[in-house]
Formats: structure tokens, C-alpha cells, sequence
């Protein structure tokens, strides 16, 4: 993936860099970036507060995730009701708990 973004930013200002948030590489982040991911991971406070440490002063967290409508339904498909008609399962949208995708 860093390698595609190098490819598709090829500017001086620009500059890609995987690293350990424990042990950043550099001394401040303008820009830290992630998608989707975060809705995969346990300890968010933790990670959120290591990625806030290692902003620059007016330093930015851009995340996106998927819509827990994605993640919620145990049986992840497509199925009919007793209409017939196409439906997406919800049952689990609103129950709190890790999420996955099958």
C-alpha cells in the first residue's frame, strides 16, 4: 500500500512512513491516516492517545471505517423475507461488542 501512495503522491512535500507508534521514527506527525481499521482493534483510547502524542502542534487524525451495518449482521448476505424480497439482515446493528467481518 506505501508503495501505491508513494507512486499516486509523487510530490517533496509528501512523504509515506509505516512505524510503531511506541517508537515513532519521527518527532511529529503533520497528518496520521487510517482505513478501515480502527473498528477491527480493542484498547482505542490507548491507541488514540498514543496517535495524539505523536501529532504536530496543529497535527490532524484523518480514520474512516466500515458502517457497522457491514460488521453487525452474524449472517452477512443477502436473504429473502417472507415476501421474497431481497433483505439485509440487522439483527445484531445495535448489540455493543467486537465486530468482524466474516
Amino acid at each position: 500500500m506505501l508503495a501505491r501512495a508513494h507512486a499516486e503522491t509523487p510530490h517533496p512535500a509528501v512523504s509515506y512512513l509505516k512505524s510503531d507508534l511506541d517508537r515513532p521514527e519521527v518527532e511529529a506527525f503533520d497528518l496520521a491516516y487510517s482505513s478501515p481499521a480502527f473498528h477491527y482493534l480493542t484498547g482505542l483510547e490507548d491507541l488514540f492517545a498514543r496517535v495524539h502524542a505523536a501529532l504536530a502542534p496543529a497535527g490532524m487524525l484523518v480514520c474512516s471505517v466500515e458502517h457497522p451495518m457491514m460488521t453487525a449482521p452474524r449472517h452477512q448476505d443477502w436473504s429473502s423475507d417472507a415476501s421474497e424480497l431481497p433483505t439485509w439482515p440487522d439483527g445484531a446493528y445495535l448489540d455493543e461488542g467486537p465486530r468482524r467481518k466474516n
